[in-house]
């Protein structure tokens, strides 16, 4: 629990949702109404009881837990001059490693401040994390997300779009009853998001069917 407030929470919730519904690693977050005397409410008196729990996850520690650990050559080979980053991701041996491209392409197509981040697993998994800036705007150009190459590296430019194309395909595909669920509030949760969740969904899917109407990127 981060005591990010309701808000924060609600947008959050949707988020983790629609991202498990296309199939992406990320951190389950229910809906929690805290008493009045809880701890949490004892130390910081000026938040409110409507918070949102998450699960928590066995953490890799900082650094190398063996000398053959997954994460050791991970940074350097993104960052390497030309990279496939894709390719990179794809090849690591991390499970779910593709869901941050992932989440970071959905960050754009649900109008975030900014993407969620990563935590990885003391079994050498990829979990998207804190995504609660989703849903602050309106969706933005995919031309924007990270993930494209800035190389001629027809390979990799052929990859970002195939993984683009791929999760816009499952974005337009969820039926609505699903993306009403994934913004759907509890019976006794009193409060409304800033921002229509719902609509914000939909939005996302018209920028995902207009990205697949345009075609590949260049």
């Amino acid at each position: 629990m981060k005591l990010r407030g309701p808000d924060y929470s609600m947008r959050e919730i949707a988020f983790d949702r629609f991202a498990q519904e296309l199939g992406i690693s990320c951190q389950s977050v229910v809906y929690l109404r805290l008493q009045s005397d809880a701890i949490p409410l004892t130390q910081q008196p000026e938040e409110s009881v409507f918070q949102a729990a998450h699960l928590l996850l066995p953490e890799h520690q900082a650094g190398l837990c063996s000398p053959s650990c997954l994460l050791a050559p991970l940074q350097d080979q993104l960052n390497a001059p030309g990279a496939d980053q894709i390719a990179v991701l794809r090849d690591c041996g991390l499970s779910c490693a593709l869901d941050w491209p992932r989440v970071d392409l959905l960050a754009c197509l649900c109008g975030a401040n900014e993407s969620g981040d990563r935590l990885y697993t003391v079994d050498h998994a990829l979990v998207m994390i804190d995504c609660e800036q989703m849903f602050s705007t309106r969706p933005a150009d995919l031309d924007g997300w990270g993930w494209w190459p800035d190389s001629d590296n027809a390979a990799a430019q052929e990859n970002a779009n195939q993984l683009a194309v791929d999760l816009c395909e499952r974005v337009v595909e969820l039926p609505y009853p699903t993306l009403k669920w994934c913004a759907g509030l509890p019976a006794d949760w009193p409060l409304q998001p800033d921002r229509d969740l719902l609509r914000s969904l939909r939005l996302a899917q018209l920028a995902a069917a207009n990205f697949l109407i345009m075609g590949p990127h260049r």
